[in-house]
């Protein structure tokens, strides 16, 4: 039996859920909106690609890995625990990060992945590749970094790296990653991709690289990808813990209160108490599944069991106050969401904030690979149409991490210069820390060389700025910063 439509079901519909796309693309249009009024002049869209193919490409990829995310950020399988999980996607992967372009010339995405790409050569093909390379002139010039390798030649390099630049054409030269014809890859139209010698030369040298190593590339950074989006998961649990220890202690207040106590109508109405009730027990169960809390919430239990009870005017400011720091650790686990792609390159937040850090070193304890893989694994996805590139937030979250362990980033490993999140805090001392916190101990033998993967980790005291000493460097860093030359990244 069809159902009768009547106009009060179609002026009040029973399922007011939104759909997907609407929540995808109601968050790239706040994101939209944020940018403008944070800029004066407008005209910022293509910039930080919230327009034309670029804009439409990202949605789809939004969507078409939805569920796969929530499966990593939901922490249960209620309704409103996947509202929630979805809510944190559209959150992480349509903010107004910075476009992986300007990324690249800050930290040097495409030599790394371009230094990966020679490696892989097999040793009788890279003569080949450097005879393909053009002539110096015609070559991009360096951007950062400026470097030397201890393996291959100026020439193969600095052509490798103006190749990936320039694979699809000069008049996306300037838009070398995420442009108006990688948002066509995975479904090409008519006359999006012309042909070009660049393009030409780029694809004869990526036939080169061995099939293993690009399906390597890309399972690890696909690998790291969803490894961050479950690290997100468990700081935002963080701050959920908090709303439910703190709406646990609304409750264990309410129950203290005598339903037939006069104050409850004079200074709040019956209908207010009971939607703080019920909002309270809401959040409690909804942000703390587990009932982690388990004192917390005995003490709630037995408040209505006590003999002991107060008038509502008593416990008016500490309601308001318990009000506050669940609205704060809900503030905080959005903003967490958003800045989750910086936090890599991020200094911590304040020692007194100690749900924030706790959050953020959910996502700074997850283990990086090797940095030049990742760095070639996203442009092995992108070529192929991957839908994972698109998704910003978490691919530059990955593309950071790795950044950090570059050899050219150790004075760079901050984006506080930059992105107006980590002002400098007064709180910095200011005189020189103990000497020998800047010396490491010496090896006591040299007669074996360390491995390769070795000389990425961070052991080694870093620089004092005269205000703070810097974040530890690895031994590649070391020799970068004082020869401006890359270390072998293979032991062969």
């Amino acid at each position: 039996m069809k159902s009768e439509v009547t106009l009060a079901s179609l002026l009040f519909p029973q399922d007011p859920t939104p759909s997907l796309q609407h929540v995808v693309r109601s968050g790239f249009a706040d994101a939209r909106s944020t940018e403008v009024r944070a800029q004066t002049g407008g005209g910022n869209d293509r910039l930080l690609d919230l327009d034309g193919p670029v804009l439409r490409r990202r949605e789809k990829a939004v969507i078409a890995l939805t569920s796969v995310a929530c499966a990593h950020l939901s922490m249960g399988a209620e309704k409103e625990q996947e509202r929630m999980a979805q809510q944190a996607w559209v959150w992480l992967t349509t903010g107004t990060a910075r476009p992986l372009d300007v990324l690249d010339r800050y930290y040097g995405i495409t030599p790394a992945a371009a230094l990966f790409l020679l490696d892989s050569l097999p040793p009788d093909r890279r003569e080949t590749a450097e005879e393909m390379m053009p002539e110096p002139a015609a070559m991009l010039p360096w951007i950062f970094p400026e470097l030397s390798d201890t393996v291959h030649s100026e020439r193969l390099l600095r052509g490798t790296v103006s190749l990936l630049r320039q694979r699809n054409g000069q008049g996306e030269q300037e838009r070398w990653w995420l442009n108006r014809v990688t948002a066509r890859l995975a479904r090409p139209e008519k006359g999006e991709q012309k042909r070009n010698p660049e393009r030409e030369r780029f694809e004869r040298l990526w036939a080169m690289v061995p099939e293993e190593r690009k399906r390597h590339a890309a399972e690890a950074f696909e690998k790291t990808l969803w490894d961050f989006v479950e690290a997100i998961r468990r700081g935002c649990s963080v701050y959920r813990r908090e709303v439910a220890r703190h709406s646990l202690a609304i409750l264990q207040s309410l129950r203290q209160i005598p339903e037939t106590d006069p104050s409850m109508t004079l200074y709040l109405p019956p209908s207010d108490i009971q939607a703080l009730r019920d909002r309270s027990q809401t959040d409690a169960e909804l942000m703390d599944p587990l009932h982690e809390e388990t004192e917390a919430w005995e003490a709630a239990e037995k408040a209505g069991q006590s003999e002991t009870r107060l008038n509502l005017m008593d416990i008016l400011p500490e309601l308001a106050r318990l009000k506050k720091l669940c609205n704060n650790a809900l503030e905080g686990e959005t903003l967490f969401i958003r800045n989750a792609p910086l936090i890599p390159l991020s200094d911590l937040p304040p020692e007194d904030d100690e749900t924030a850090r706790m959050a953020w070193e959910e996502i700074r304890s997850v283990p990086v690979g090797d940095p030049y893989e990742l760095c070639f694994g996203f442009l092995s996805l992108l070529d192929a149409g991957s839908d994972l590139p698109w998704l910003y937030g978490p691919a530059i979250l990955v593309l950071l991490a790795a950044c950090r362990k570059l050899p050219w980033t150790a004075s760079r490993n901050r984006v506080s210069s930059w992105d107006g999140l980590n002002p400098e805090p007064d709180s910095f001392r200011r005189e020189p820390p103990n000497a020998n916190l800047l010396w490491a101990p010496a090896p006591e033998s040299m007669s074996a060389l360390p491995r390769p993967e070795d000389t990425l980790e961070p052991r080694y005291p870093g620089s004092w700025t005269g205000i703070r000493l810097n974040d530890p460097i690895s031994l590649a860093q070391l020799v970068w910063e004082a020869t401006r030359v890359v270390l072998p990244r293979d032991s062969t």
